[in-house]
């Protein structure tokens, strides 16, 4: 009966500790700096984790903060060899609003699909917390991609974060304004601007980057929530599938037995790496308000009865 005292106390303080994301996007933070000053140098990135728009909980799990401190290499290399991370279920790059990008699995023990499991838990904007509480995307994250003009224009547009080897992600359309594809999507890739099996690309250099990831699928419409339209399979892994880089700090939940080395620069001769500001001014717009408003109150209904 003691020990149960005992751990039931932990636990209960472990989640009275838990700090909640506002609801309302106001706790996204998000900032860069670069330590050292050599080819070897990395880009250390610092976020709180909570995104900067509305995110009330689609699923039974909340955000809360996680302080993410992630450090990458500001001058990326190609590795020689790729590290698969199909079935990793945890953060593989960070994007601009502070918020972790997952790859397609779907939980820790399950390497299937996440959108074909889980869209019907994704807020308007195409993310969710998982069970710790940390929030994510799988998809396209249309309220960012609003932001920065790409969703409006439908093009390659800026870059959105960064993967975990240093090289950068950007959103679902390509050089041509279409939706990228994996080359081998014959019927559907244009084989002249198409991801590879990674989820990136050499056929393009870009921002002094000989490679860069895409985030693959259509854009929701920002306002259904869950989210809708949400990408078909045709577009998985989605996002990030392996690793064509090296990593400067491999977090825990990546295993390999591989060893890694750099092969060759990722970046073109010239090239000096730059600081991106963050994305966290609160995602504004008047129906997605008008539908939390709605939202809040159908909570408190459902509290009254």
């Amino acid at each position: 009966m003691k020990n149960f005292l005992v751990w039931f106390f932990i636990g209960f303080a472990s989640c009275q500790a838990q700090t909640y994301c506002d609801e309302s996007g106001n706790d996204s933070t998000y900032q860069e700096t670069f330590t050292g000053s050599s080819t070897s140098s990395g880009r250390n990135i610092t976020a709180s984790g909570c995104p900067n728009h509305y995110n009330h909980a689609t699923n039974p799990n909340s955000a809360t903060v996680q302080n993410h401190n992630f450090e990458v290499y500001a001058y990326p290399c190609f590795a020689n060899d790729t590290l698969n991370v199909t079935c990793t279920v945890d953060g593989l790059g960070i994007l601009r609003n502070g918020v972790v990008l997952y790859g397609q699995a779907v939980g820790l023990t399950d390497c299937s699909d996440a959108v074909v499991s889980e869209a019907d838990t994704f807020d308007y904007c195409g993310g969710h917390a998982d069970g710790q509480g940390a929030y994510h995307y799988h998809i396209p994250p249309t309220c960012l991609l609003k932001q920065l003009n790409i969703a409006q224009e439908q093009s390659h547009g800026d870059i959105l974060g960064w993967a975990l080897d240093g090289f950068p992600i950007y959103g679902p359309y390509g050089q041509t304004k279409n939706l990228m594809y994996q080359c081998t999507d014959t019927g559907f890739a244009n084989q002249s601007d198409c991801v590879d099996e990674c989820g990136g690309h050499l056929q393009h250099t870009v921002d002094g980057y000989l490679y860069h990831y895409h985030i693959l699928g259509n854009i929701s419409d920002g306002v259904t929530n869950p989210v809708n339209p949400y990408p078909s399979v045709l577009f998985n892994p989605y996002s990030i599938a392996c690793f064509r880089g090296v990593l400067k700090n491999k977090p825990f939940y990546i295993s390999t037995t591989k060893s890694f080395s750099c092969s060759s620069n990722g970046y073109e001769s010239g090239f000096v790496p730059e600081i991106l500001t963050g994305v966290t001014t609160v995602y504004s717009d008047a129906n997605n308000y008008f539908l939390g408003f709605v939202l809040i109150v159908v909570s408190i209904m459902l509290i009254l009865q």
